[in-house]
């Protein structure tokens, strides 16, 4: 059987085990070598489940090229032999894209993340037996890259059951990829990866899927336990956002400075090869080097912190554990510039969810509450007015009025004198840079506005 009919294999049966030599170490008896990637490391995975009379036609190519950007170059369908072949270029950048019909079974498919799907949806899943499988190597941004995988999916097949991003071990709801292939916001760097937790009685073991295929390395914290995973998943997940944004240059050891704790301190943080960072985690149940030996064991590093600037010129790390009381209370992450922008653009995008709750609470829904974050031009210390340094605040929203909205403050501003929690005015969507929408059944983001449409 030729490789890309076996690769289907992946996320639902146990072919992702890999096999190395193993040697000696003063920390380990056994010390297995660092793996070489795994396919769905070096490339990007897709697995999209068709129903069981689909099978790719040359009007895939139409749709591909109907994408605005997408210039194909080369394309050809899928022999018995061979995967389909598609060279395009998109927005300056070449990518070759191979894709393939093959078999699907749902029997693994508890091991991956789910986004929310209907009950007969879930049954649609169990059903399928087919899937278009679709991979490509990233080149240049990682979000780029994962929007065109998107687009190139959903073109190809609109009437897909779901979609198994095998590379994060996350399977998506067709329609939140539908909205996201049309739209003109790229995803979010949380898109790209999954955390994942292993725990036994107490212990935490996290680690991410999906980052390897963007050209980084997966990351990971150790030693966590049930009362603390939380803020150590915020602390991963704030490491991993960052290195997708570009911000970070992925050579091991180079720091990164997350946040900041309570007390004013930063939160800079730095990872080691796990091949080198497991003697600092001689004891652990969950994550050492038995766990090891199959997977988890290619280009994955394991989060430190410095407690300290002398700590940090000195080259010591400490453990994240060390900084559990101070996690406890509430650090400030940051979000890079790029990502503020971004979720701005996503909000604004998709304001029309906002107005079609806003109008089902004026009939009289009282069970829906919407609250909107507006960048807020602000005064400096010499009485003038800032446009450049905005200040984000929330406020509820009461109703719409034309193209704007009214609203209440629901706190109070730091820069702003003139502005009270209480006060109620008339906003332009210009301002938004974000919202939430509660109901009585979930809680709604611009990220999840898919939930709306099931």
């Amino acid at each position: 059987m030729s490789f890309y009919k076996k690769v289907i294999n992946g996320l639902f049966n146990s072919s992702k085990e890999k096999n190395e030599e193993y040697s000696n170490d003063v920390y380990s008896p056994t010390l297995i070598n660092e793996a070489p990637l795994a396919y769905w490391e070096e490339f990007s995975h897709m697995l999209a489940l068709v129903p069981n009379n689909y099978s790719p036609t040359e009007d895939i190519f139409e749709n591909i090229k109907a994408i605005d950007g997408i210039e194909i170059k080369e394309k050809s369908l899928p022999s018995e032999d061979y995967p389909g072949k598609i060279v395009l270029s998109y927005k300056g950048t070449d990518f070759d894209v191979r894709f393939y019909l093959g078999d699907f079974n749902a029997e693994g498919m508890h091991q991956s993340e789910l986004q929310y799907f209907t009950e007969e949806e879930k049954e649609h899943i169990l059903n399928s037996k087919n899937a278009l499988i679709v991979y490509m190597k990233f080149e240049g941004d990682a979000k780029k890259c994962y929007h065109l995988q998107l687009k190139l999916v959903y073109a190809m097949v609109p009437e897909m059951v779901a979609l198994c991003d095998e590379s994060a071990e996350r399977m998506l709801n067709k329609k939140w990829v539908e909205l996201t292939a049309k739209s003109n916001v790229l995803p979010s760097p949380s898109s790209l990866y999954t955390v994942q937790a292993v725990c036994d009685e107490n212990e935490v073991w996290l680690h991410t899927h999906g980052l390897c295929r963007c050209n980084l390395h997966e990351i990971e914290i150790l030693d966590s336990n049930k009362k603390d995973y939380e803020s150590h998943y915020s602390l991963l997940s704030n490491y991993a956002s960052i290195m997708i944004d570009g911000n970070y240059s992925n050579d091991d050891e180079e720091e990164i400075h997350l946040g900041m704790f309570y007390d004013g301190e930063p939160i800079v943080a730095t990872s080691k090869k796990w091949i080198d960072a497991l003697k600092y985690y001689p004891n652990v149940n969950i994550g050492g080097i038995e766990d090891r030996k199959k997977s988890h064991n290619s280009k994955t590093n394991i989060i430190f912190l410095y407690e300290s600037e002398e700590d940090y010129n000195n080259n010591i790390v400490s453990l994240p554990s060390k900084f559990t009381k101070k996690f406890d209370n509430n650090p400030l992450m940051f979000l890079s510039t790029e990502e503020t922008a971004r979720m701005s653009d996503l909000a604004r995008e998709r304001f029309s969810y906002v107005e079609r709750m806003l109008k089902k609470k004026q009939e009289g829904n009282e069970d829906i509450t919407i609250i909107i974050k507006l960048g807020l031009e602000t005064i400096d210390e010499e009485g003038n007015l800032d446009s450049t340094n905005l200040e984000h605040i929330w406020f509820e929203a009461i109703s719409m009025e034309g193209d704007s909205f009214k609203a209440v403050l629901t706190q109070e501003p730091y820069r702003i004198p003139d502005l009270h929690e209480g006060d109620e005015g008339t906003y332009s969507i210009n301002y938004v840079s974000d919202w939430v929408i509660y109901t009585e059944e979930s809680v709604i983001t611009p990220e999840t506005v898919y939930l709306l449409d099931l």
